[in-house]
């Protein structure tokens, strides 16, 4: 049975590679320079679509165009992280794990490319889709092979995986047990053990006074009593690569925003009153000219974000 999807391509696309270099043939090896031809070719559309002329489109075939440029910038960013992980033959569960999830995400990327290529359609989908299509292919090959990787210390059986029902699981597992929720971490005092201490803290402040959210604090309120008045000031304020949480404090209110917090901005942390107290909503839809991507009331592109 073979490991990969695309068999053809993949040969094809390998073959190429090992020639060069011949020596490079065990699993991990296979994975980088999977995962390097796919940077190689991701970059190459990103050039393609970021290179053509906006005047060309407008309304949803606009949109559409702005979506894959996004989206392939974070497709880069999403492989590089990938590439820089695989280090050794063998690698640590979590590594394994954390390579699966950046490649499955650059995946996800390219398919919502192509939904908004096709909610578009006309000259944006003729002009862009093949070159976004090829992507697929060395991706699902990429993803294949780094389900081969050799694991350090891999569990001989793995806890199921659920969509649902992970609390209720979670709960009647063995709070040290190595097995224990391998896929997305083990719990520790009600929350996930990577998170950190202050972190926690802050989850559980109770007012915007409280000294856990930190001296790097703002708040947003519409009454004006706050800092910003709307959510987006307080992002488009944010400092850009912060190593240090920003801890945003959102007062109970419904905000009619449609909120994006860039690639760029780090470590960036919303805190509100609640459910149903603090409410960020829009009406954007498919039928009002925009793109399913483009409708989200909050998108969130970077890491660490909380």
């Amino acid at each position: 049975m073979s490991l990969v999807f695309f068999v053809v391509f993949c040969v094809s696309t390998m073959s190429r590679v090992l020639a060069a270099e011949p020596s490079q043939t065990d699993s991990a090896d296979l994975c980088k320079m999977s995962l390097s031809q796919n940077i190689m070719e991701a970059q190459q559309v990103f050039q393609i679509v970021s290179g053509i002329s906006r005047w060309l489109f407008s309304g949803i075939q606009l949109q559409a165009l702005e979506d894959c440029i996004q989206l392939f910038e974070l497709m880069l960013d999403d492989l590089s992280n990938s590439l820089s992980k695989v280090t050794a033959d063998a690698l640590k569960w979590r590594q394994v794990a954390d390579i699966q999830t950046w490649v499955s995400a650059a995946l996800t990327n390219q398919a919502t490319c192509i939904q908004s290529l096709q909610e578009a359609n006309g000259n944006v989908q003729n002009t862009l889709s093949p070159s976004v299509h090829n992507v697929s292919r060395g991706l699902s090959n990429s993803l294949a092979l780094v389900n081969n990787i050799s694991v350090i210390g891999k569990a001989s059986k793995k806890p199921p995986v659920h969509n649902r029902g992970l609390s209720s699981y979670a709960a009647k597992q063995k709070p040290h047990d190595d097995k224990f929720l391998s896929h997305y971490g083990s719990m520790e005092d009600g929350f996930p053990k990577w998170l950190s201490a202050a972190d926690r803290r802050r989850f559980l402040q109770t007012s915007e006074d409280d000294d856990a959210l930190g001296y790097n604090a703002v708040t947003v309120a519409q009454d004006g009593s706050g800092n910003y008045t709307t959510i987006t000031e307080a992002l488009t304020a944010a400092p850009n690569n912060s190593l240090d949480r920003y801890v945003i404090y959102i007062r109970e209110g419904i905000y009619c925003e449609y909120i994006e917090v860039p690639i760029y901005q780090t470590n960036i942390m919303l805190v509100g009153d609640g459910i149903n107290a603090t409410v960020i909503t829009g009406n954007r839809s498919v039928a009002d000219g925009w793109t399913t991507y483009s409708s989200a009331t909050f998108g969130n592109l970077l890491y660490s974000f909380l």
